[in-house]
């Protein structure tokens, strides 16, 4: 019988054990970028998702203040990150046989509005 209660004692134990283990592997963790005066801060849980929306509208306005800090002081760093800001993590949007392909820096600066515009529309 002492073998019994020690068996669920041990399992119940176990149990404890699993469900705090499961409680801190889907806590919230924080993805964290920042240049200048510019910061990217975005809060998930579990696993990054980069086709979620809040993700993406987080790093498009990211890409946007980085715009705006490359027009104060134009540096290489800053051009090279806003060049892989606009190229990294964004899906296709519905009607990109209709839009413009944006390559070069100074096209990126001119059409930063449009590039990294944070509002995301679903049809």
């Amino acid at each position: 019988m002492t073998e019994w209660k020690a068996a669920g004692w041990v399992f119940s134990v176990l149990i404890v054990i699993g469900i705090g283990f499961a409680i801190y592997l889907h806590r919230e963790k924080h993805l964290t970028a920042s240049y200048g005066r510019c910061k990217f801060d975005y809060a998930y849980r579990g696993s990054i998702d980069t086709l979620n929306e809040s993700y993406q509208a987080d790093r498009r306005a990211f890409g946007k203040c980085l715009c705006e800090l490359y027009l104060t002081k134009p540096d290489n760093t800053l051009g090279r990150l806003i060049v892989r800001q606009s190229q990294y993590g964004y899906p296709a949007p519905p009607d990109s046989t209709h839009s413009p392909i944006y390559k070069s820096l100074d096209t990126l600066i001119k059409y930063r509005k449009e590039v990294f515009d944070p509002v995301i529309l679903w049809d």
